[in-house]
């Protein structure tokens, strides 16, 4: 009998620590994409306490610091983003809606492809919404759950120009 109830824990349970240990969809360490997002809707800078700095701009530039990889490593620099289509499951870390393509100092180029995007879009009549959107990435292995908010602080909203540094209002 205990036999039994052991086998039926194990096919349980074996699903679910082979997503973990695969890294299968973040394991609901993160936050869905609101529907109808374009690239225009992205455009400003995002920024959170130990998560770094990302300005993504309207030419389809950007400029990161302080972007956290492990232990004490940071990403910072500039080149060029783009969004991809929302991931379907399965997913990993890497799989990200966001790529931001490092560009050296030589002239080499590195994607960083483990940014997403999350939000909020508050429907109020005649296809109109309020959109709050923010950035995120799993700082570390997909195991540790550790998912790093960027908010908006800095940019206009659809159809504006490039965010400034943050902390600062557009005029």
């Amino acid at each position: 009998m205990k036999r039994r109830y052991a086998w039926a824990a194990l096919l349980l349970l074996a699903p679910l620590a082979m997503s973990c240990s695969f890294g299968d969809i973040y394991n609901g360490c993160g936050d869905e994409r609101p529907d109808g997002i374009t690239m225009t809707d992205l455009f400003g800078t995002y920024a959170g306490p130990d998560a770094g700095t990302v300005t993504l701009r309207d030419d389809r530039t950007f400029v990161a610091d302080g972007l956290r990889i492990k232990d004490k490593d940071q990403l910072a620099g500039h080149g060029t983003w783009a969004m991809r289509p929302a991931p379907t499951p399965p997913r990993t870390a890497d799989d990200g809606e966001i790529v931001l393509t490092f560009v050296h100092d030589d002239g080499t180029t590195t994607d960083w492809t483990r940014i997403d995007v999350g939000g909020k879009a508050v429907e109020y009549g005649a296809g109109q919404r309020d959109l709050t959107l923010w950035l995120y990435y799993l700082y570390g292995d997909v195991e540790s759950c550790d998912p790093r908010k960027l908010s908006k602080v800095d940019g206009p909203g659809p159809g504006g120009a490039s965010g400034g540094p943050p902390g600062t209002s557009p005029s």
